[in-house]
């Protein structure tokens, strides 16, 4: 067997052990220590031992080797690789292959890869036919497709079918299925399921949903539950919501809770959460400590606000003509 590099060296215990395995020759051991090294900043070392599971016959060693290969710019290594892969049956790589070529535009050839790893059983690739029949109009196709790779247990697949279903009007079977990719942590349900509550009139049921999408990370579902209390005129449970959001670097809560404190004639306050969001880069916060300054005779502090919205807007035209 080949002898370590300085990257295997540096492992723990744990990795030791793994790597004594591998150099046994445990097939399961050399891939998932090729996999560890290929994902660790040791391309050489990933790629030589999961080569070497390869040539041991590990089902998944040359379908991850193309897949690495693929993420380090070796374009036509990989290609060829899950070719040879998705030839012995794996349906990871005929996703893969079906991939590749839909970035080529290859999308007859695209098609034909996904089909078959669908058919083998592969959820990602029925979620792709899903995509492709409804972009083609071929809506009952993709109503299979989606309700395929979704009773498989696939999220994304579970939304799209819900979303389907609500545009054909069935808005009761539409909610089952975004609860389930709800569930499974898609925040987009959980944002479609609050919008399903407003629409039923269930305030509370929507806030749940709303809420729990912004605690899991979805911006859209804070500003969907901020927006929603604003309109009930919730203003205890939408003060307390954006002082939440505020708290954890939301810079939009801070300038919300700005505004909110400047209109009770707060200044200290307001001033206080306008730096907050201004020192995350908000360019609103900015303009109004440079008002608020300028109105307390801050000659001097209101042009440095000022300035600093004029560079932030400025950077911003930027970065946008060089995109």
């Amino acid at each position: 067997m080949p002898g370590s590099s300085s990257n295997e060296r540096r492992g723990g215990d744990e990795d030791g052990r793994l790597r004594e395995a591998a150099e046994a020759g445990d097939a399961a051991a050399m891939f998932r220590y090729g996999l560890y090294l290929g994902t660790h900043n040791d391309r050489a070392g990933g790629e030589r031992w999961l080569r070497l599971a390869a040539e041991m016959r590990h089902p998944d060693a040359t379908t991850t080797l193309g897949v690495l290969l693929q993420e380090w710019g070796r374009h036509a290594e990989a290609e060829a690789l899950l070719r040879e892969a998705a030839g012995g049956g794996h349906v990871r790589a005929m996703e893969m292959v079906g991939y590749l070529l839909r970035l080529r535009g290859e999308q007859v050839e695209s098609d034909r890869w996904y089909r078959r790893s669908a058919e083998g059983g592969n959820a990602n690739a029925m979620a792709v036919l899903g995509e492709l029949c409804q972009k083609r109009g071929a809506e009952a196709e993709a109503e299979s497709w989606f309700r395929r790779a979704a009773e498989a247990g696939l999220a994304d697949a579970a939304y799209a079918l819900a979303q389907l279903l609500y545009r054909r009007g069935d808005v009761d079977e539409s909610a089952r299925w975004a609860r389930r990719a709800a569930d499974k942590g898609s925040t987009a349900a959980m944002n479609t399921l609050g919008a399903l509550s407003v629409e039923q009139g269930d305030r509370e049921a929507a806030k749940s949903w709303y809420r729990k999408s912004a605690r899991a990370g979805d911006d859209e579902g804070g500003r969907l539950l901020a927006g929603l209390l604003s309109r009930a005129e919730l203003v205890a449970e939408l003060d307390a919501w954006m002082t939440e959001r505020a708290r954890k670097g939301d810079a939009e809560a801070c300038f919300t809770l700005g505004r909110s404190r400047e209109r009770d004639r707060d200044l200290h306050a307001a001033q206080g959460w306008y730096e907050k969001a201004a020192e995350a880069g908000h360019i609103g916060a900015m303009v109004r400590l440079a008002n608020l300054s300028e109105r307390e005779g801050y000659t001097r502090q209101a042009q440095k606000w000022r300035r600093r919205a004029e560079e932030a807007l400025s950077q911003q035209g930027d970065e946008g003509q060089g995109q």
